[in-house]
């Protein structure tokens, strides 16, 4: 017993002395910091850079950057190792990640409607054009950082971090540098990378803040203050363009900031006891998309001073002994005790609430909280929705923070097709007006088929609140309608068709008035009821055949339909789900024209995508009218490929043209086999078949089902869809062609 006690004993001694002496000989280890430039897309040379520095051996102390250098450094302060920064650079979509872009999932379904009809838009103030701080909010940048902060979100003090770590931004203000050693890191990160008119500046401690490149692009001086003794420094910053190079708005903007910090980054680079400087080619800094070649680039800089750092590593790791880096740490979730909002002025915590659907307290991952921002952000209310977890004692926080809209938005969207020829949309919407969270939009069709449409939707659903904590049922999310006022009006022209050749053509003009309850129960599925007046104008123009009672009709129209739509691109999809149901009561108001019509329309339209480039789309369509003496406008045409046009039952047909079979019941289905040949361009080979009823009653009716067939090529643009289509059907001989422009509103 008494030999156990003293092995004991001497192994708390041999313990205690090896833990002494690590510390001494830590105390004299030389501290090594690095230092990494801004660059924009060329800063993602880092990573290569930090490839090779594992591969030596070299672990930093301290580490400091600017703009992109200051994104890599802070995320391998935290543990991030480099080949995890490798995987994370290179799977990531960076149009999107560099835009405010919505993904499509998280915009309700009015939302994906209304977007897709506008390819420009701008916030105003009082009918006047408001000019933003920057192109981009950094929402999806400070939304991935905060993620990827995650593990860390209470630490408030950099030095704290597994690496010490600072970057530098401007105050653009007093045009001087500021340290970001402290403070929410996403927040700090996102400053010191807002390059002026790119992005959006950042407000810290009262400060305006822009990218740190304008004053200290190599941040040399300042980890050296730190306390390291070494300085490995790794400059992707911007080079002098001759006079001859200056060709480009890039070269432009890279000069102007090569200038104003040009002189410090030189006495910066003099400081570094090894200096690693990647060289690019024209324009780098921008190709975001080539991130693979910019890390071997990164690579082969700090191969050629391999031998340096592996000396360096040996040395110091010979004499004070291997450390391991610090890994990052893995949460899976945090527990929520409260929430708090921040920047709300014109739009109201239900409206907010609504969105975020969280359930406050409980446990939420970050996937849950990331899905929830961007649900708020995809309201279209909020230039940025960002949070940051903070904690009161031992509650833990959640602080979301929004920054408003002005309450004016105004767009204008552009469309082409052989039918209908050009036209203009002009909106104008104005949020928050007379009751928070309310929407009032305002549409102006210009051209061949003019058309004017007015809706005002505002939120009736409730929010409980209990003890400073907001409780969210999770029942009552999106079942409680909102009410939407509405006014339409709408002409363009309707064509009879015999054996596939014109024989009557009628001006038409719908003009409607009415309510909508709207219950938006998630962004994929609506469901509603309204009751519309509805008067219409049939006038002919081309005229065959008409029963005179008809030409003028008043009717109200009592719906309700279901709406769901899953798909992940507005146009060409490769995944999901689009269907819509109505059921239609319309009464005649005059009594005398016409029987109650009973009017059910159903479309249901499945992508399913066999590999990344080859999609199956499914096409159903069917309608059926119940009533005596139908109006023309109350029936189903088919034919064309006008594919969004929900209000006047057109079902598209390919192989025929718009409106070429009408009547009461219509039932077609096709296939679409889809190719993307290369990134946004597609090949459809398309096919369908159907059976319509006669569109007035003297018209046989044929018997057997008729088919068409095509071929398209798309183009997804930033201005909507680009398509060019040859089509026939086996009722005609000749071969039809048509071109789409834009999208169909």
């Amino acid at each position: 017993m008494l030999n156990h006690f003293v092995c004991f004993l001497i192994l708390i001694h041999i313990s205690v002395f090896f833990q002494v002496y690590g510390q001494a000989a830590d105390a004299g280890r030389p501290k090594i910091g690095l230092v990494l430039s801004g660059g924009a897309a060329k800063g993602i040379a880092h990573i290569g850079v930090l490839k090779v520095l594992e591969e030596a051996g070299l672990t930093v102390d301290y580490i400091g950057g600017t703009s992109m250098g200051s994104i890599v450094g802070a995320l391998y302060a935290l543990g991030y190792d480099a080949k995890t920064l490798e995987n994370l650079v290179l799977r990531q979509d960076w149009p999107y990640l560099l835009s405010d872009g919505v993904a499509i999932n998280n915009l309700s379904i009015e939302e994906k409607e209304e977007s897709r009809r506008y390819f420009i838009s701008f916030q105003a103030e009082k009918f006047r054009p408001k000019l933003p701080s920057g192109l981009r909010s950094g929402q999806n940048v400070s939304l991935l950082l905060s993620g990827l902060i995650w593990p860390y979100q209470d630490v408030s003090d950099f030095s704290e971090l597994p690496v010490p770590f600072l970057c530098i931004a401007t105050d653009i203000v007093e045009g001087k540098q500021v340290i970001l050693d402290r403070g929410y890191l996403p927040d700090a990160i996102r400053a010191s990378m807002a390059i002026p008119t790119i992005f959006t500046p950042v407000e810290i401690d009262n400060r305006l803040l822009v990218d740190g490149g304008m004053v200290n692009n190599f941040p040399v001086e300042e980890v050296k203050d730190m306390g390291a003794d070494i300085i490995i420094g790794s400059d992707c910053g911007f080079r002098a363009f001759q006079k001859d190079e200056i060709k480009s708005l890039t070269a432009v903007l890279e000069q102007s900031l090569y200038i104003m910090a040009s002189e410090r980054s030189q006495s910066g680079k003099k400081l570094c006891d090894i200096l690693i400087e990647p060289e690019f080619r024209d324009n780098a800094a921008i190709d975001f998309a080539n991130a693979d070649e910019l890390i071997n680039i990164g690579e082969e800089a700090a191969r050629q001073q391999f031998d340096k750092l592996k000396n360096l590593a040996d040395s110091i790791n010979g004499i004070y002994g291997m450390r391991e880096r610090t890994g990052i740490k893995r949460v899976t979730g945090i527990r929520i005790d409260q929430l708090e909002i921040e920047g709300l002025q014109r739009t109201s915590k239900n409206l907010l609430l609504g969105k975020l659907k969280l359930e406050i307290p409980s446990f939420v991952s970050l996937e849950e909280l990331n899905e929830a921002i961007a649900r708020v952000f995809g309201s279209q209310f909020y230039e940025t929705v960002t949070y940051k977890i903070g904690k009161a004692g031992i509650l833990n926080i959640l602080k979301i923070r929004v920054k408003e809209k002005s309450n004016m938005l105004l767009r204008i969207g552009g469309h082409y097709d052989t039918n209908f020829d050009a036209s203009i949309l002009l909106n104008g919407t104005i949020r928050n007006s007379v009751i928070k969270g309310s929407k009032l939009s305002l549409d102006f069709k210009l051209g061949k088929n003019p058309a004017v449409e007015f809706r005002y939707l505002f939120p009736t659903y409730f929010r409980g609140e209990k003890s400073g904590s907001f409780i969210v049922p999770s029942w009552n999310i999106g079942w409680i309608p909102d009410v939407e006022l509405l006014f339409s009006s709408r002409n363009y022209d309707i064509y009879e068709y015999s054996e596939g050749h014109r024989i009557a053509r009628y001006d038409y003009l719908n003009t409607s008035a009415g309510i909508n309850f709207k219950s938006s129960v998630s962004n994929s599925l609506e469901m509603g009821t309204g009751l519309l007046t509805e008067f219409t104008r049939i006038k002919p123009d081309i005229y065959n055949q008409i029963d005179a009672d008809m030409i003028y009709n008043s009717a109200l129209n009592l719906n309700t339909y279901i709406k769901y739509d899953s798909y992940d691109e507005f146009v060409f999809p490769h995944r999901g789900t689009r269907f819509l149901s109505k059921l239609e009561f319309v009464k005649d108001i005059d009594e005398r024209q016409y029987s109650d019509i009973y009017r059910i329309s159903a479309r249901f339209n499945r992508a399913s995508a066999f590999s990344d480039r080859l999609t199956l789309i499914i096409n159903l369509y069917g309608g059926l009218v119940l009533g005596d003496s139908i109006p023309p406008d109350y029936v189903f045409y088919s034919g064309g490929l006008v594919l969004n046009d929900y209000k006047t039952g057109i079902f598209p047909f390919i192989g025929m043209e718009l409106f070429e079979r009408a009547g009461k019941n219509v039932l077609s289905f096709g296939l679409d086999l889809q190719y993307e040949v290369f990134k946004s361009h597609y090949i459809q080979l398309r096919g369908n078949v159907g059976k319509t009823a006669a569109f007035f009653e003297d018209i046989p009716f044929p018997e057997d089902f008729y088919f068409g067939y095509g071929l398209t090529y798309g183009f997804r643009s930033l201005i909507g869809p680009l398509e060019f289509s040859v089509m026939k059907n086996n009722l005609r001989k000749d071969i039809l062609t048509y071109v789409n422009i834009g999208y169909w509103f």
